[in-house]
């Protein structure tokens, strides 16, 4: 079949079977847990620093990064941290996985210190992959915008693509009287489109 190069190959009648979506972090499990049925029924897998928002996301596997005692973790550096002592069980959940998708809401601790981790596992196993960081408003503080630009860009070394969903543009797209919390539900709907566009490219 025809194939078009977005750095993967994608083809119209032989899309990889074994796709895997991955949500890193609260934000990114919330639009993991808005998604009905994908084309081609994907595999899931939520990582996360809290064990309640790993409940939620409803994925077929999930992966619960806390220390060795059971704690949680502080700070994006220790979720890192945590993440990396966990590449092993990371890989064996992401075993024969033809592309990945990585979802992730930057600027805080778990998806900005996971995400990274993970796209660095895909890369050392050879599965293509498309970071999806999703950043924060500017009247979050330039702070945090500081930190998702980072966590952007660590993702984006080890992805094969990366698509940012800014906030903003969220914002932009969402009902004019929409309250914030509709962004989410927007990136959420915005996710499934890009897949349906995915899978039929």
């Amino acid at each position: 079949g025809k194939s078009r190069d977005f750095g993967i190959q994608a083809r119209t009648d032989d899309f990889p079977t074994r796709v895997v979506v991955i949500a890193a972090g609260g934000a990114a499990g919330t639009i993991l847990a808005a998604q009905g049925d994908l084309p081609g029924q994907p595999r899931t897998l939520a990582i996360n620093t809290d064990a309640q928002g790993l409940r939620q996301t409803g994925a077929d596997h999930s992966i619960l990064i806390r220390s060795p005692s059971g704690r949680k973790a502080r700070s994006l550096q220790e979720a890192s941290r945590l993440a990396r002592g966990m590449k092993n069980q990371i890989a064996d959940a992401l075993a024969d996985s033809h592309l990945a998708i990585v979802i992730a809401g930057m600027g805080g601790a778990a998806g900005t210190g996971i995400a990274p981790v993970v796209a660095e596992v895909l890369h050392d196993h050879g599965i293509p992959s498309i970071g999806l960081p999703i950043l924060p408003f500017a009247f979050e503080g330039e702070r945090r915008g500081q930190v998702a630009r980072a966590g952007e860009q660590a993702l984006e070394r080890w992805t094969t693509c990366c698509l940012a969903f800014p906030n903003e543009t969220l914002f932009r797209q969402a009902d004019s009287n929409a309250l914030l919390s509709s962004v989410m539900g927007q990136a959420a709907t915005l996710f499934g489109q890009f897949y349906r566009v995915l899978h039929q490219a």
